[in-house]
C-alpha cells in the first residue's frame, strides 16, 4: 500500500493537494513522479548538479593505510575514464543489479520455438506477446502475482504459472480466485524441457536449484500450447564492481555460522502443539539466511569497514525502510550516531537469529528439519481450524517493523514506529496495512474475483497515512477495466475540485529529470 511508501517529509498531500481522495495503490509513474518530487522539493537542480548521468562504474578498491576509497569510471559518451578519491563509499545500485536467470531454467527453454522465453524485466509489449495467448510465468512470488493479473487486463487466453515450491509464503498461493478463471497454478513443479515434436513444456516435480542440479523424482507433466515464457525469478545483487579490498580480509563464511547453544529450547508456540514429532534444534544456521546483511550492523555499515555503506532493504515495507536505513547512514557520517565494534555487530546479529528462532517462521527459514514438520502441518487439513487462530504472517511482519523500529530510533529518525520493546500506533498501522493488501481476497469466487487492487471501500477506509490520518478510497471502477496509465486523482471517484486545483500548478506533475518509454510490467 502507498502508505508504506509515503515520506515524513514529503506526504501526498503536499504533492497530490489537500482534499485528494487516493487508492490504496498508485501507478508506477506516479510514484517515479512523487519521489523524484521529493528529492527536487528543496533542490530543483538537484539532477543536474549532484548525478552523473551515463557513468558506468568500473572498479572500487579501498586502501586500509589512508582509508580513501579510489572510483574508477567511464563516460559512456565520451568513453573518458577518470578517477577519484573518497573518504566513504555508499553502494546504492541496489540489491537488483542483474536479473536472476538460474542456467537450469535457461537451459530447459533452450528449445522452445513458439514464442518469447525472457525474464520479467527484459519483458516488454504485452499487447503483442500476451494478447490471445497462452502465457507461463516460472514463479510465485510478487512479481508473478502482477504479471498474471497484467496478462488478464491485456487479454492472454490463458495464464499457468509454475511454482517451484509452494508453502504458506508464496503470494500466488495466497489468491483463491482469478479473474475470468483464467489463472492456473501449478506447485511443486519446475520446467525440464521442451518436447521437440509438440513444443509442450515438460515440467517435473520440485528440486533444490542452489546450484543449478535437476534432482526431480516423480511423475512428469506437459504443459500445451505456451506462447509466452515469463521468468519470475527474481534478481541478484549487482557488486561484482566492488574489490575485495573493501571488505578488510573479512571472512564471509566463518563469521556466518552460528553454533546453537546446547541447551537452546525454542519458547512456547501454539503451532508447535500441532507437531506430532520432537524437532531438536540444529547445532549451528548460517546468520545470512535471516538477516539480510549478517555481515553489517543494521543491515548498512560494513562490520569490518565502517566506511563502506549500503543500503538493504530486509524489510516488507521497502521504501520506508530505505529511508530509515539512509537517514542511519548520514547521522553515522555527520558523526552523530557511533557504530559499535566488530565484535559488538556480530554478536549482536547472533543474538538476533537465535531470538528470532523462538518465531516458527524464522525458525523454518533457518531449521530445515522443522521447516518439513511446519509445511507437514499447514497442508494437513485437519489443523486447519487451528491455524486460522493463529497470525503467523502478522508474528513475522511484526518482527520486521520491530527490527526496523529499533534502527530508525538508534539514529533518532522523526517518525517512531516502535522497537525491540513492540510497536507504537504507527507502527501497528502499518502491520495492519500490510494485511489488509491481501486479506479482502479470502472467500472470493470466479464470478467476484477482482485484484488486490480492488479493496471495498469499507476496507480502504481503514488505510490512512500515519503522517496526516487522511484515508484511501476505492477505485471508480474494477481494475481491470481501469487503465493504468491514469493519474491516481482519475482513479477515484470525487477529485474534480483538486484536479482543476492543480491544473494551475502543473510543475508537480512534471518528473524533473529526462522521460522514458514505460514499460508496461509490474511496479
Amino acid at each position: 500500500p502507498k502508505e508504506a511508501i509515503e515520506f515524513f517529509d514529503y506526504t501526498f498531500a503536499e504533492h497530490f493537494g489537500e482534499g485528494a481522495k487516493l487508492p490504496v495503490f498508485l501507478p508506477r509513474a506516479s510514484v517515479l513522479k512523487y519521489m523524484t518530487a521529493r528529492v527536487t522539493k528543496n533542490t530543483p537542480d538537484f539532477f543536474d548538479q549532484y548525478v552523473e548521468f551515463n557513468t558506468n562504474v568500473d572498479k572500487v578498491t579501498y586502501k586500509e593505510e589512508t582509508q580513501k576509497f579510489t572510483l574508477q569510471t567511464t563516460d559512456l559518451t565520451t568513453g573518458k575514464e577518470t578517477q577519484g578519491v573518497f573518504d566513504k563509499c555508499i553502494w546504492a545500485a541496489g540489491e537488483c543489479g542483474t536479473p536472476n536467470e538460474p542456467k537450469a531454467l535457461v537451459d530447459a527453454f533452450s528449445g522452445f520455438r513458439r514464442g518469447l522465453a525472457v525474464h520479467s524485466g527484459r519483458f516488454r509489449d504485452w499487447q503483442k506477446n500476451a494478447r490471445g495467448k497462452h502465457v507461463l510465468l516460472i514463479g510465485g512470488s510478487y512479481t508473478a502475482l502482477d504479471m498474471a493479473y497484467l496478462a488478464i487486463k491485456n487479454k492472454a487466453s490463458k495464464v499457468t504459472i509454475l511454482v517451484r515450491k509452494a508453502h504458506r509464503d508464496v503470494p500466488v498461493c495466497w489468491i483463491e480466485a482469478w479473474p475470468e478463471g483464467k489463472v492456473e497454478v501449478v506447485k511443486n513443479m519446475v520446467p525440464l524441457g521442451i518436447n521437440e515434436s509438440t513444443q509442450a513444456v515438460i515440467c517435473g516435480p520440485k528440486y533444490n536449484s542452489d546450484d543449478d542440479k535437476d534432482e526431480t523424482v516423480g511423475e512428469k507433466v506437459e504443459i500445451e500450447s505456451v506462447d509466452t515464457v515469463i521468468y519470475c525469478t527474481g534478481y541478484k545483487a549487482g557488486q561484482v564492481k566492488l574489490d575485495d579490498s573493501i571488505y578488510n580480509g573479512y571472512d564471509f563464511d566463518a563469521e556466518d555460522e552460528i553454533v546453537v547453544p546446547q541447551d537452546w529450547t525454542m519458547k512456547r508456540h501454539p503451532l508447535n502443539d500441532l507437531i506430532t514429532r520432537n524437532i531438536p534444534p540444529p547445532s549451528k544456521v548460517y546468520g545470512s539466511d535471516f538477516v539480510e546483511c549478517f555481515y553489517a550492523h543494521h543491515d548498512c555499515i560494513m562490520a569490518s569497514n565502517h566506511n563502506f555503506m549500503f543500503p538493504c532493504a530486509a524489510v516488507d515495507q521497502h521504501i520506508l525502510g530505505i529511508d530509515i536505513t539512509t537517514y542511519y547512514m548520514l547521522s553515522v557520517i555527520l558523526g552523530e550516531t557511533i557504530v559499535p565494534s566488530m565484535q559488538q555487530i556480530h554478536k549482536r546479529n547472533k543474538n538476533l537469529v537465535l531470538e528470532a528462532m523462538n518465531n516458527p517462521f524464522f525458525r523454518g527459514h533457518l531449521d530445515d528439519e522443522y521447516n518439513k514438520a511446519v509445511e507437514e502441518v499447514y497442508w494437513d487439513s485437519a489443523n486447519q481450524e487451528a491455524l486460522g487462530k493463529m497470525d503467523l504472517s502478522r508474528e513475522k511482519t511484526s518482527f520486521y517493523l520491530e527490527m526496523l523500529g529499533q534502527k530508525a530510533r538508534d539514529c533518532n529518525y522523526p517518525v517512531d514506529i516502535g522497537g525491540v520493546d513492540g510497536l507504537t500506533a504507527r507502527g501497528e498501522a502499518l502491520l495492519l496495512y500490510d494485511e489488509l493488501a491481501y486479506l479482502h481476497q479470502e472467500g472470493k469466487t470466479v464470478e467476484t474475483a477482482g485484484t488486490i487492487h480492488d479493496i471495498p471501500d469499507e476496507m480502504c477506509a481503514k488505510v490512512k497515512s500515519i503522517h496526516t490520518g487522511n484515508r484511501s478510497y476505492a477505485l471508480k471502477q474494477p481494475w481491470m477495466d481501469l487503465d493504468h496509465t491514469l493519474d491516481p486523482l482519475d482513479m477515484v471517484e470525487g477529485n474534480n475540485k483538486v484536479l482543476a486545483a492543480l491544473d494551475l500548478d502543473k510543475e508537480r506533475w512534471v518528473v524533473p529529470i529526462r522521460e522514458t518509454n514505460p514499460i508496461d510490467g509490474p511496479l
